[in-house]
């Protein structure tokens, strides 16, 4: 079953702990790193504090299982729109646990945020890319 993403408008809803914890459990998993390059929880919701919007993704093994975070992507939209009326929409970060990279789990991802973005309409995508594994 792929991966389901849930989208957060940062400027309506605060930061939550579970969001803290899984989106550093991803990173280091993600990177393959070891946990004394952890990102900080204090950096995180820096990070958090930051942004647009947050995706996370979800997957379950079985329907009735408790949903596991397997991926997170942070978004900006700069609050003045661009020379044409539209808004750049533009990817701070993006991980995915290893277990669904090469998956095409962030395909759907793009779609589902310009439609549920409250700045209307999305016309740029932009963003820096540091692993290639998505």
């Amino acid at each position: 079953m792929p991966p389901t993403w849930q989208i957060h408008d940062m400027a309506r809803e605060r930061a939550q702990e579970a969001w803290i914890d899984d989106i550093g459990s991803i990173f280091l998993d993600g990177f393959g790193l070891p946990e004394e390059r952890a990102w900080s929880a204090d950096r995180i919701a820096h990070a958090l504090g930051n942004i647009s919007y947050l995706a996370l993704a979800y997957t379950t093994d079985e329907p009735s299982e408790r949903r596991a975070a397997c991926g997170y992507a942070l978004y900006t939209v700069p609050p003045v729109p661009l020379g044409n009326g539209t808004y750049l929409l533009w990817e701070d970060a993006i991980c995915l646990r290893k277990s669904v990279q090469r998956s095409g789990a962030p395909r759907e991802l793009f779609a589902a945020i310009t439609t549920r973005s409250r700045h209307q309409p999305i016309g740029w995508i932009g963003g820096g890319l540091k692993t290639l594994v998505l």
